[in-house]
């Protein structure tokens, strides 16, 4: 006698299974099939074998046969506790009789089988199935798996090839697993713009599960500190931990757990999130929200009347009246206070944009003394309320040290590095692969393919630990125009920033290479910015890597991708010298060819009438063009904001720069030099080139893969004359 066939999967694989998310079972005895324990995947059970193959046998025929417009209807309106249901339920679940000819009996098995199609249906809809039978004995040449895919809505081929009735065989059990197809999978709306969760997930939007995080944050502590850039969806993390500590558990559910607590019936078809299982729904804390994302504050006076109405509109709302509401320390402590005696819990304090006050005044230093000084004061009340906080979340684009702002705050803890938490704001590769797969599909259905490479070139990079993220806006706007542009950079050109780094005197090329430590990165106060942390903190700046030294750790940053590489350099070279914008889209298509073709007299030319063209009463009243690493600087900005390849060799000396250009298969080799005696420059030797030579960088190059020829240019400026002096370029490879 034949061995019986046994199932392919074992409860180990089962329970490690990251890449299925339903699993349906039916057996002889539940105990045949054991999972471990696991609460990874929603399992499905009916009781016998046949059972379950008839109810997936029909739920496919009922799948096929409705078509995705009524199937949607079937699965979001459950059958009513009477036998009878409306047209597009009756031919899966009843005949076609009348609710008196219906006996009671008949109705629970027509209720109990509508029950079981309609969690396959919910199950199979745009996924891939895979069956796996345990059959004694089985029948000759009987395959134990058997996989299909739900390819289209018009084709009805998906019946595993093998009998189920007409068998001697016994079936033992029977295991379908399904995968999701993210080629099949539902569209939703875009969230862009959205900063309120309830509002996602009511509306049917896109979510990124951020929940695991939450739960995590929780369970560890108290207090928290968090960074980011501007639009990275710190606003909309700060409203779901609202959400969470709030109870409102409803926001959290998918499906029919979602409609039984109140949601609408278009929930059903949403996900079901992390925290939904992993949190106390029993406790509801009281949450006071703080926000300083809106408008600008120019006064010490407007800092204090924005915090009163704000103290003031959490105290209604939690139903506390304040004893003296001028008193903005004394009300924030009351308020703290009388909302955990209130409500039974310690209460939650959420500060969105705490710093937004003080950075909006740099240019300013007074005034932004003068908001630090205000914001010290109500920040100072949450060190003597600890007993009373449950949960204290912070964020902000800068990171002022504690001595600043949060003096007295010893258990403050900095989320900004911990690679636990990198991912916390912002969208992974793996976000983009799942969540979003809908929406590349549909591009590329409509005609208009998204490359994933250029995606992840132009956007991905931003990097805070192991794992590099995109900024949220960028993806979101980038799916819903399908074209690649500084998305993110558009919405809020640096003004600031950029003339910051012009009084500063720049170097601009320091911008692909610079190193930071510890008390750098975190050295952001009024009095005293280190141009390391304004970028990084900004998010135009990320770690490329953490080098670990006997001193601490070190931080190599650099520019995070394509996009700010040529937008902030774009922005710099505008600052730079007048009319930049003109000339480099007036130069670009032709010097995009120079370069490719290495036509080294016209890229002579290029550069000679880039700098010609300022005029000398711009160089008079502007100082930026007196410091040594003008030159070099505008050079610079002026091929980054082109969009090509550019590597920096040697960027920390500001009277020379090495930096390497790519493009079309020719390698540039660029040494920068100003020139003490431009006579001299003119008539000996080019200084530039024998340093170029002496440390041979275009030795990297020379034979690379993709590259056909090196030439090696030695560029010599003169300060006194705002012209190039000397010009010497070399081919170190000629084509093959």
């Amino acid at each position: 006698m034949r061995e019986p066939t046994r199932l392919a999967l074992s409860a180990e694989a089962l329970a490690t299974d990251n890449h299925h998310d339903h699993i349906l079972v039916g057996c002889d005895n539940f105990r045949d099939l054991d999972f471990g324990g696991t609460n990874r995947n929603e399992i499905f059970r009916h009781p016998q074998p046949t059972g379950l193959m008839n109810s997936f046998r029909n739920a496919l025929q009922i799948l096929f046969g409705l078509g995705a417009r009524l199937f949607q209807q079937a699965i979001a309106k459950p059958p009513r506790k009477h036998a009878t249901a409306k047209a597009h339920w009756r031919p899966w679940h009843l005949q076609d009789r009348h609710q008196s000819q219906v006996s009671r009996k008949q109705a629970r098995k027509a209720r109990r089988r509508a029950r079981c199609h309609q969690s396959i249906l919910r199950a199979i809809y745009g996924r891939q199935y895979q069956v796996f039978c345990h059959l004694c004995p089985p029948p000759k040449d009987f395959a134990s798996d058997h996989t299909e895919t739900i390819e289209q809505l018009s084709t009805l081929s998906l019946i595993p090839p093998f009998p189920l009735r007409k068998t001697s065989c016994r079936i033992r059990s029977i295991l379908i697993r399904l995968r999701s197809l993210p080629h099949m999978s539902t569209r939703h709306q875009l969230p862009i713009g959205i900063q309120t969760f309830a509002k996602l997930r009511e509306e049917d939007c896109y979510y990124v599960d951020k929940t695991p995080l939450i739960a995590q944050l929780a369970e560890g502590g108290s207090v928290y500190f968090l960074s980011r850039p501007r639009r990275f969806g710190k606003s909309l993390f700060l409203d779901t931990l609202a959400e969470a500590f709030a109870g409102n558990r409803v926001l959290f559910e998918g499906g029919e757990a979602a409609i039984a607590l109140g949601a609408e019936p278009k929930a059903a078809d949403r996900s079901r999130l992390y925290l939904a299982d992993h949190w106390d729904w029993d406790k509801r804390h009281p949450v006071i929200r703080l926000s300083f994302a809106e408008g600008r504050l120019e006064r010490r006076e407007q800092l204090e009347r924005s915090i009163r109405r704000q103290l003031r509109e959490n105290a209604e709302g939690l139903g506390i009246a304040l004893v003296d509401p001028e008193d903005i320390a004394g009300s924030f402590a009351e308020l703290i206070s009388d909302a955990a005696a209130r409500y039974g819990q310690r209460a939650v304090v959420l500060v969105d944009e705490y710093d937004k006050p003080i950075l909006d005044n740099l240019t300013e230093p007074e005034i932004a003394r003068a908001m630090r000084e205000g914001l010290r004061n109500l920040y100072s009340v949450l060190k003597g309320r600890d007993a009373d906080l449950r949960f204290v979340f912070l964020t902000g684009v800068s990171k002022f040290s504690k001595v600043s702002i949060f003096s007295g705050l010893n258990n403050l803890y900095d989320l900004t590095l911990d690679p636990a938490f990198s991912s916390i704001c912002g969208y992974t590769e793996a976000d983009l692969d799942s969540v979003f797969a809908p929406e590349f599909a549909a591009a590329a259905e409509a005609g208009q393919p998204l490359d994933r490479a250029e995606v992840q070139r132009w956007y991905n990079g931003y990097a805070w630990g192991a794992e590099s993220v995109y900024n949220p806006f960028d993806v979101l706007l980038l799916l819903r125009l399908r074209e690649f542009r500084a998305h993110w950079f558009e919405t809020g050109t640096p003004t600031f920033l950029v003339n910051w780094l012009q009084e500063k005197g720049f170097f601009t090329p320091r911008l692909e290479r610079m190193l930071a430590d510890d008390d750098l990165l975190s050295a952001f106060d009024v009095d005293w910015i280190a141009p390391e942390a304004m970028l990084w903190q900004t998010g135009y700046l990320t770690i490329a890597e953490r080098l670990n030294t006997p001193q601490g750790g070190l931080y190599r940053l650099r520019l995070p991708n394509h996009e700010v590489r040529t937008a902030l350099n774009r922005a710099l070279l505008n600052s730079w010298m007048p009319d930049a914008g003109r000339a480099t889209v007036n130069a670009a298509l032709a010097l995009y060819q120079i370069l490719a073709k290495g036509d080294i007299a016209a890229l002579q030319a290029h550069f000679e009438r880039l700098f010609a063209s300022i005029p000398h009463d711009w160089y008079r009243n502007n100082p930026i063009a007196r410091y040594e690493g003008y030159f070099a600087s505008v050079c610079y900005s002026h091929l980054a904001s082109l969009g090509v390849e550019i590597i920096a060799e040697d960027v920390m000396n500001e009277g020379q720069c090495d930096l390497t250009v790519k493009h079309g298969g020719t390698a540039w080799v660029f040494e920068f030099k100003v020139a003490d005696d431009p006579e001299k420059a003119s008539t000996e030797r080019n200084s530039a080139m024998a340093q170029l030579q002496a440390r041979d960088y275009a030795a990297k190059y020379r034979g690379a893969p993709g590259i056909a020829q090196v030439i090696e240019v030695g560029v010599e400026f003169s300060r006194q004359e705002r012209r190039i002096v000397s010009w010497q370029a070399e081919l170190s490879a000629p084509l093959a």
